[in-house]
């Protein structure tokens, strides 16, 4: 299930935040822009095949072990299945009286209990499918449990990072590098006591969540407290984030020289993902490129153009990191919390969406709508109709954008804070 999949006023309706018109007492208005991520599966992370492939390589299991993990994961994702299709059904039945009626209570009212009875069901499913797999381990084996309960919290907790540098996980990050035995042997020692690190600060980010109060979807909520919540919960994210800015500089200097840049451009794509992943005008360029019909002229005219801008997009993105690692430590930025029947949810305090983030947006922006431009001329109307099809807005108006694991809605809501 993903956020695409519903309305996003299912998705804003369902917010703690109260929807209030000026009152007679002056009470103020506050805008509070909203992005809300499933975080995957509807805001459930499912055991993937591929995960349990590194789990069995985590705990040394025998080839005939493997086989019967295999089989006790295609059992546990039959299940997670079937436990999707009940809660897509349930999701269907409330679009069907949203569309009737055009009443938006239906999902603040019916989202919620569909969506915790989905929760506790695939939690005991995943419960129950580590149980099985640890009963299948020797005594040796056992000893290394600890590290595939590590694992999983990097696979979970990682996820809900809303924070530039928060969601990295440099252990995946190193495993990218495909590094030779040799030069694996020094990090072996510096990676071990990252992944202890990072699992302290992330078991205290989940003591936060756990012990923070829930939020009850369609109840209005004090700004005040949403504010102190919201900080909380930011802290623990910003531990997080410093533990892997202080590890990736030391395994940084640790690697082979030939791997510094490579290690230290897939940080930064890790740390900045919306600003450093492929844009979808460079995803054109390289789909022109590899048309079979291109004159000579216009596959000379492409490879500048490609060229151009990547050299021009460079310090656009730059300056748009920047901005956002600023932005992130002013007041207003809000932070992340977890909603019922709504996965997680960034809040930020600003009136409006202006400032050294949004023009550098803007500046991108502008740059990715030129290019498009000048593509579009060289190629002709059946090789444009050729290419990936740029992104559409999503209903009512607001447009859907990809977030870290899973999709995002992004909304605006109001709430009454008293002066």
């Amino acid at each position: 299930m993903s956020l695409r999949a519903l309305p996003v006023v299912a998705l804003l309706s369902a917010l703690p935040l109260a929807h209030a018109q000026q009152d007679k007492r002056g009470a103020e208005q506050q805008v509070v822009r909203v992005m809300a991520t499933s975080g995957g599966d509807f805001g459930v992370s499912r055991i993937s095949r591929a995960n349990v492939d590194k789990y069995g390589d985590l705990l040394a299991l025998t080839p005939d072990q493997k086989q019967m993990a295999g089989s006790l994961h295609e059992g546990y994702d039959a299940a997670v299945t079937a436990a999707s299709k009940d809660f897509q059904s349930a999701m269907d039945d409330m679009r069907k009286s949203f569309q009737d009626t055009q009443d938006e209570t239906v999902w603040s009212e019916r989202m919620p209990k569909a969506r915790k009875d989905y929760r506790d069901k695939t939690k005991g499913l995943e419960k129950g499918f580590f149980d099985d797999l640890r009963a299948l381990l020797t005594g040796d084996q056992e000893s290394r449990w600890p590290t595939v309960e590590r694992q999983r919290r990097r696979e979970t907790v990682l996820r809900t990072g809303m924070t530039s540098g928060e969601s990295i996980d440099l252990i995946n990050v190193v495993d990218g590098l495909k590094l030779a035995a040799e030069a694996r042997t020094p990090l072996a020692e510096p990676l071990n006591e990252y992944e202890q690190d990072l699992d302290r600060a992330l078991q205290a980010k989940q003591r936060a969540q756990e012990q923070a109060r829930p939020f009850e979807p369609g109840k209005p909520m004090d700004a005040a407290e949403m504010r102190e919540q919201l900080d909380k919960a930011r802290e623990a994210g910003q531990k997080v984030k410093e533990v892997n800015q202080r590890h990736a500089r030391r395994l940084e200097g640790l690697l082979p020289e030939d791997k510094r840049a490579d290690f230290a451009r897939a940080v930064r794509e890790a740390t900045f993902p919306r600003v450093y992943k492929p844009s979808a005008v460079a995803r054109k360029i390289d789909s022109a490129l590899s048309l079979s019909d291109l004159a000579p002229e216009q596959r000379e005219r492409l490879r500048d153009l490609q060229s151009g801008y990547r050299r021009d997009l460079s310090p656009l993105n730059d300056r748009w990191a920047s901005a956002i690692e600023e932005d992130e430590r002013s007041p207003d930025r809000g932070g992340a919390m977890a909603v019922p029947g709504m996965g997680n949810v960034q809040v930020s305090f600003a009136r409006d969406d202006s400032g050294p983030t949004a023009d550098a947006r803007k500046a991108r922006r502008e740059l990715d709508d030129r290019i498009r431009s000048k593509l579009d001329s060289i190629l002709t109307k059946e090789q444009r109709e050729r290419l990936p099809k740029d992104q559409q807005p999503g209903e009512g108006g607001h447009m859907m954008v990809p977030g870290d694991g899973g999709e995002a809605a992004v909304g605006t809501v109001i709430i009454k804070q008293d002066r």
